[in-house]
């Protein structure tokens, strides 16, 4: 019996022996790190006498230092450095080791990328991967690892794009949302993360006839997990582009429209992709457009005509906040009321005396939203306002209403450009004031267009805006010679940039082709030849024929006389050298019509005339020969006719007769020999000598040589330009260029 109780007793104390040494056996569950130290999760860590770390595949260990250990002896803290950080074990031993996987890695944020993608950085230390395996991040729902394009000690850069969206998005996957679970793979230990896609961005919210269209990004691609809310109610999404834009559209509940769009007010906006949503103020504001003025010295009623002031629902009006601000409490309207959703009614008092109430910045503020201040949206006791405008050719009126014609009144019609007016005028009609402007008053930087932002400052209190639209005219133009030339159309507010293609110009029925792109103030056109004055022309801009006045006509050059030969009492023929002759031609010597007219060339003319009219003509004595083409005159004191030189006789004398066949017979040879020479001149020069050089060779007088004549014809051209009206800088200009093409 006692054998048996002690063989018990021996079982018991084995029994406990090893229950105590099982109790002192350390046992480790998990292991997170931080820099430089690490917490050990497990049991018995007081049992705990070394810790080393091992690195995988070598036979040699690390110790570390371990700090502390918890007081429920379930977490044992161990610091460690640089050389500790690789993939291995750690053994924290006592009597027996207990071991586990070391893999210090420490992360402390992740970047979030739109939808549209981006890339993805894992910040952090301990980063760096195993030489033959690369780090990685993987979207486990959906399977994709997008690669790694960088990776250091501490970041982790991966390239994130997402899979091009099918026709059937449910096809293919499409990552969004938040809350999304990641797996990150570093060495060869794999961190489970919660990651979140960023936010929907608003860039740019806008109204656009009946649709709300919102650009912006990380909209997603897959319209089933989007959702469009407009303060709490679900909107219609008919469009998605992938990512980048939404378009709702109101078809379906107008009543949504008109109850939030179309009244001014804050608007809570919220885009959600995938239960990752995002909010946005759209700021609906009201809009001013035109605020009324009052008497100084009464006040009353003012009204501000604009937009998004109120909406009307089931007959009644909606409930609105509303305040107008002008000149920062300068006024305090009172009595504000909205009559409609455009129109806004309140009521100030008389101006005090010697109080400077103008020009007063006016804003209106509906449930929250307020209107932004304009130039023109200002009030002002006694304001000037501007009616409307119209262009009368070459004159450009603005009507006006409390404008006194005693008032100092400046023309703004931009910035850069303010004028006075030519004159104020009463509207016989009405009280109507007109600002009236010669186009000679407007500065060349003016072109045509329409100028939506014109105003004025009547003795310094500023006007509303009105529109000023200006069309291109013309105001004069050069004369062609009748053999044709360069013809100068002058005029205002034409576009120096329009292209030659778009410019197309007709005079008399003819066009006239461009000759240099335009200029602000002229276009130039060579005229074909013609004669006659009261001629027509049309300019089209772009399509648009420009105005002119009425009154004003293009006319060819008037003909020039430079030389008459000299003539006999006894009647006969003279010749006249000049210019721009033609065959519409009627002559005269002294006040004697030539009993006939021959028109020989643009540069000579013949005049056959009688005994008897010479008889009523002083005999040598400069009398003043007239050449008359088409309608235009050309003069020169220059015929003189003496009783005993004997060009051409009319009587039955035989030397007269004789003449009459001798003379003839003279020119026809003259003329041989001319053609003669013309013809030898062409053939031996390589450069052919143009008709109009020929012409000017034929003006010259035999007495001038080449210098003298051309001096005297540029004078008489230039003179003849002068008197037409011609500036004398374009005149010079077209002289300079005729001498420079006379050759071609």
């Amino acid at each position: 019996m006692s054998t048996l109780y002690i063989y018990l007793l021996l079982i018991l104390f084995i029994n406990k022996t090893n229950f105590l040494n099982s109790s002192n056996i350390p046992i480790i569950n998990d292991i997170k790190y931080d820099v430089g130290s690490a917490l050990v999760y497990g049991s018995n860590m007081n049992s705990v006498a070394n810790v080393t770390v091992t690195k995988l595949g070598s036979s040699s260990s690390d110790l570390l230092h371990f700090v502390s250990i918890s007081s429920n002896d379930s977490v044992l803290q161990v610091n460690f450095d640089g050389t500790d950080v690789y993939y291995g074990t750690i053994e924290l031993c006592s009597s027996v080791c207990a071991r586990h996987q070391w893999n210090p890695i420490v992360i402390d944020s992740i970047s979030m990328v739109p939808t549209q993608g981006g890339n993805i950085t894992i910040n952090g230390y301990y980063l760096l991967p195993f030489p033959q395996l690369n780090n990685s991040l993987t979207f486990t729902k959906w399977s994709i690892t997008p690669p790694t394009v960088f990776n250091n000690i501490s970041m982790i850069v991966v390239q994130y794009q997402p899979p091009p969206p099918l026709s059937t998005p449910k096809q293919q996957p499409q990552p969004s949302g938040s809350n999304v679970t990641i797996d990150i793979q570093i060495k060869d230990s794999i961190l489970k993360r919660s990651y979140s896609f960023k936010s929907p961005v608003f860039e740019l919210v806008e109204v656009i006839n009946s649709s709300l269209h919102i650009n912006g990004q990380s909209f997603g691609s897959d319209v089933s997990l989007l959702s469009v809310k407009l303060d709490g109610v679900p909107l219609n999404i008919t469009q998605l582009i992938s990512h980048y834009n939404i378009t709702c559209s109101f078809a379906d509940n107008p009543l949504l429209y008109y109850s939030s769009l179309s009244i001014a007010g804050i608007k809570k906006l919220v885009v959600d992709v995938n239960n990752n949503p995002s909010s946005f103020d759209y700021i609906n504001r009201p809009i001013v457009n035109q605020i009324s003025t009052v008497a100084s010295n009464t006040g009353g009623t003012v009204s501000i005509n604009g937009e998004l002031f109120a909406s009307i629902l089931n007959n009644s009006k909606a409930s609105t906040n509303v305040s107008v601000s002008i000149g920062n409490g300068a006024i305090v309207p009172t009595d504000i009321k909205i009559v409609n959703n455009t129109l806004i009614t309140f009521a100030v008092p008389p101006k005090p005396k010697d109080m400077v109430l103008s020009n007063l910045e006016l804003v209106v503020t509906i449930d929250g939203a307020s209107s932004i201040a304009q130039d023109d949206t200002v009030f002002s006791y006694d304001r000037p306002t501007l009616v409307s405008s119209k262009q009368i050719v070459d004159n450009i009126v603005i009507t006006g209403r409390n404008i006194a014609l005693s008032s100092m009144v400046v023309v703004f019609f931009d910035k850069d450009t303010s004028l006075r007016p030519d004159s104020l005028s009463n509207n016989t009609n009405n009280n109507d004031t007109l600002i009236t402007f010669d186009v000679d008053s407007i500065p060349y930087n003016i072109a045509s267009g329409s100028y939506s932002k014109v105003y004025i400052n009547a003795n310094n209190i500023r006007s509303n805006y009105v529109t000023v639209n200006i069309k291109p005219i013309i105001v004069s133009s050069t004369h062609a010679p009748v053999q044709g030339g360069l013809v100068t159309l002058f005029g205002r507010f034409w576009n120096a940039d329009t292209p030659q293609t778009s410019i197309k110009v007709t005079i008399g029925g003819k066009a006239c082709p461009l000759s240099s792109p335009p200029s602000p103030a002229a276009i130039r056109c060579f005229m074909p030849p013609g004669t006659g004055l009261n001629q027509s022309i049309q300019l089209q801009l772009n399509g648009s024929v420009v105005d002119r006045p009425d009154n004003y006509k293009f006319q060819y050059q008037n003909p020039v006389i430079v030389d008459i030969s000299e003539g006999s009492s006894k009647g006969g023929v003279v010749t006249l050298i000049g210019a721009n002759f033609a065959n519409k031609l009627n002559i005269s010597l002294g006040n004697q019509t030539c009993d006939k007219s021959t028109y020989v060339n643009d540069t000579m003319v013949l005049c056959d005339i009688s005994a008897s009219k010479l008889s009523n003509l002083p005999a040598d004595t400069l009398l003043m020969g007239n050449v008359t083409v088409d309608g235009l005159s050309g003069t020169a004191l220059l015929y003189k006719f003496s009783k005993t030189t004997n060009i051409n006789n009319h009587s039955n004398t035989s030397d007269g007769f004789k003449l009459i066949y001798i003379i003839p017979i003279v020119v026809i040879v003259f003329a041989l020999i001319s053609i003669g020479v013309i013809i030898y001149v062409k053939r031996r020069r390589p450069k052919k000598m143009s008709i109009v050089q020929i012409q000017l060779n034929l003006l010259r007088p035999s007495h001038l040589d080449d210098e003298q004549f051309e001096e005297r014809w540029y004078e008489e051209q230039l003179n003849m330009l002068i008197r037409e009206g011609i500036p004398k800088s374009e005149a010079k200009a077209y002289l300079k260029w005729f001498q420079e093409n006379k050759d071609k």
